[in-house]
């Protein structure tokens, strides 16, 4: 019985690289973009791990944004991380076989919608957190103060905050 468990999890753990690699090729379809060198990209590529400078058979999904300084769409392209810190063991340029690569977005803006909700639902968190801790540790009635009254007073100060967080990220819209 133990023999036949070990079996079954060796098999998910050896076909699982080959199913993740089996699901990249989905998008194969698609059309190549149309991208030009010095342009913002994000790109994001199965790359197999490596332990003590050897190949393993793991696959890890890497996300890498980057400024392209070379593009070919059949064979590979290389893209310049633009990054604050890059670790000292990486180097700055990477260059992707256009195998590995299963997404590619570009810059669509900032993201201060994105921002303003965050901030909405901090918000709303603090007021139902605020609300019961009151409530759990209430012994006078009426206790504790309404859901909504919290939630409004933090929003003065996490609405605006949320936006401003926004302004400064990047809203991505996926070319392929």
């Amino acid at each position: 019985m133990h023999g036949r468990l070990l079996l079954v999890g060796a098999a998910v753990l050896i076909l699982q690289p080959a199913r993740s690699i089996g699901q990249s090729f989905v998008g194969r379809s698609d059309a190549v973009p149309l991208l030009a060198a010095g342009q913002k990209v994000r790109v994001w590529a199965l790359e197999q791990t490596t332990f003590l400078g050897m190949p393993t058979p793991r696959l890890r999904e890497l996300r890498i944004v980057g400024t392209l300084t070379d593009y070919h769409p059949p064979d590979s392209l290389t893209l310049r991380r633009t990054a604050l810190f890059v670790a000292p063991w990486r180097s700055r340029e990477h260059t992707a076989r256009w195998e590995s690569i299963h997404r590619i977005d570009v810059p669509h803006g900032r993201d201060v919608p994105g921002g303003v909700l965050a901030g909405l639902g901090i918000a709303i968190g603090y007021g139902l957190g605020i609300a019961f801790v009151e409530r759990v540790f209430c012994d006078v009635e009426p206790c504790g103060s309404s859901v909504l009254k919290l939630t409004a007073r933090a929003a003065v100060v996490t609405i605006p905050a949320g936006a401003l967080a926004g302004l400064f990220t990047t809203r991505w819209k996926r070319v392929y």
